[in-house]
């Protein structure tokens, strides 16, 4: 449903960051003399789950507004005259490698080209399982490969904190991750209802 309108995969990770501390377009409202903190937050409207995440999130944060905005602009109605950079030269993103192996698979991000970073793993991967990531200790102690051929762009994201935040996000609704349990810390557990709406519909 996420792929029909147009916004496949960023929507868990917008969502969180948004009520996240220092959210791109959260607002807190100034409270007057005996009234609580309103925080609000701009989201994209995507039909039939926005408002399951209006009533979600108003459960689990009543002092929380979601205000959506809606995505059909002019300039989308129209091709692009410029196509989009080849996957491997795409930088600024959260990524997905599958075992070759087993049905694990390894999520990472990297603000250098996808091809650079994937030529890393390749080289940690004839080193110390010690070192490297848990891509490589996971190739060098099973004995495994990973298909770098069939690395998947899961997000993109320029800015650091924000594309850390999202692999931590992408990490928890990968099922059989090879990334440790600590690569996802700081996530909090009030992303867990909202993680569990939508993770199937990410499948």
């Amino acid at each position: 449903m996420l792929r029909e309108n147009g916004y496949p995969r960023s929507l868990v990770s917008r969502l969180a960051y948004e009520w996240s501390p220092g959210g791109a377009s959260g607002a807190v409202r100034t409270p007057q003399d005996g009234e609580q903190a309103m925080y609000y937050a701009r989201l994209m409207y995507i039909q039939d789950i926005s408002p399951r995440l209006r009533v979600l999130l108003r459960r689990e944060i009543p002092r929380a507004k979601l205000v959506f905005r809606y995505g059909n602009k002019v300039s989308r109605m129209h091709s692009r005259l410029k196509s989009e950079d080849p996957a491997e030269l795409s930088s600024g993103v959260v990524y997905k490698v599958p075992c070759s192996n087993c049905p694990a698979s390894y999520v990472g991000h990297t603000i250098s080209y996808l091809k650079v970073r994937m030529a890393r793993h390749r080289l940690d991967c004839r080193g110390d399982p010690e070192e490297g990531t848990m891509l490589s200790h996971h190739a060098l102690t099973l004995g495994h490969e990973f298909d770098f051929a069939g690395v998947s762009i899961l997000d993109r994201e320029k800015q650091r904190s924000r594309r850390e935040f999202k692999e931590k996000l992408y990490i928890q609704m990968t099922d059989q991750s090879c990334n440790k349990r600590t690569d996802v810390n700081g996530i909090s557990s009030v992303y867990a209802g909202i993680l569990a709406v939508i993770k199937p519909l990410m499948q």
